[in-house]
């Protein structure tokens, strides 16, 4: 009998010769045979993310069931140890959610609405200062969005704002921008109200700012104004469009879900930021 040692190492063997099959060959039961192996018999995150790679590389139909029998088992994993609250290494938490962002395009019901809880429950595990895994979970959000429920979607949304609240490098206040862009709700009134809201945090100014903007251009194409993507312009345009928010009322300052917290408790209005940009731009 083949020992789990030789088999891991004959699954690892095997990902690169997987990429190499043509496309008329059907793959599927020799991939489904080694993303079994590689999640029973071994532990290496560089192995799991090379699988996903490959996985990427197959041509339409077998990238979509390959990435539905991966996902499934990544999911069963994350399940099964956040059940026994087993937080995973901050690197293999970082591949776990890297895979789900890779893999979500090709996802059909119901493994992303399985797969959000999962997330969310890694980035409540997760480490306030592991800016990998954090920028993993934020990139596995954002590509999950577009295929979540409003209820699933505002929970992710609030999780979002915690963790933007809490960081510390501008790369992961973009990133976690680009998620929270990705998650505002889809009714007009609830998107202009939340918008606002999230331009009140300081971590959004400079680079996480025009992510949102970038998104509110994409978001109404006919409204040549917004595709300025100026703040000035866009809160000229929701003053006039939505008068009822109000663009100097503080926010509800999140809460990291989690017993700890160290992100600072300040938030501002929009006011204070608009008066510089007024100066500086035309």
């Amino acid at each position: 009998m083949v020992d789990m040692a030789s088999r891991a190492a004959l699954a690892q063997t095997m990902i690169p010769l997987l990429g190499r099959i043509g496309t008329k060959t059907d793959a599927t039961p020799l991939i489904n045979s080694v993303i079994e192996t590689t999640f029973r018999d071994t532990d290496w995150p560089d192995t799991r993310e090379s699988l996903g790679q490959v996985i990427l590389a197959q041509e339409t139909k077998q990238k979509q069931i390959s990435a539905e029998a991966l996902v499934n088992k990544l999911l069963n994993e994350l399940e099964i140890s956040q059940m026994a609250d087993k937080p995973p290494s901050r690197f293999r938490g970082a591949v776990q959610a890297r895979l789900l962002a890779w893999l979500a395009p090709y996802l059909t019901e119901p493994l992303p609405e399985r797969a959000a809880p999962a997330i969310l429950t890694l980035f409540r595990q997760a480490s306030a200062v592991n800016l990998l895994e954090h920028e993993a979970i934020a990139q596995a959000l954002r590509a999950l969005a577009p295929k979540l429920p409003d209820v699933v979607r505002e929970q992710a949304l609030s999780a979002s704002k915690a963790a933007l609240a809490e960081v510390g490098f501008p790369e992961e206040a973009t990133t976690w921008a680009g998620a929270m862009a990705a998650l505002l709700p889809t009714n007009d009134a609830a998107f202009a109200s939340a918008f606002i809201e999230l331009l009140k945090y300081p971590n959004t100014a400079g680079a996480p700012t025009q992510v949102l903007l970038d998104e509110l251009a994409r978001r109404y194409p006919g409204e040549m104004t917004l595709q300025r993507k100026k703040l000035t312009n866009a809160l000229d345009w929701f003053a006039t469009k939505h008068p009822e928010i109000s663009l100097t009322a503080p926010p509800v300052i999140p809460e990291r879900p989690s017993t700890t917290s160290s992100y600072p408790q300040q938030i501002e209005s929009i006011e204070s930021r608009v008066t510089s940009v007024r100066i500086d731009q035309p």
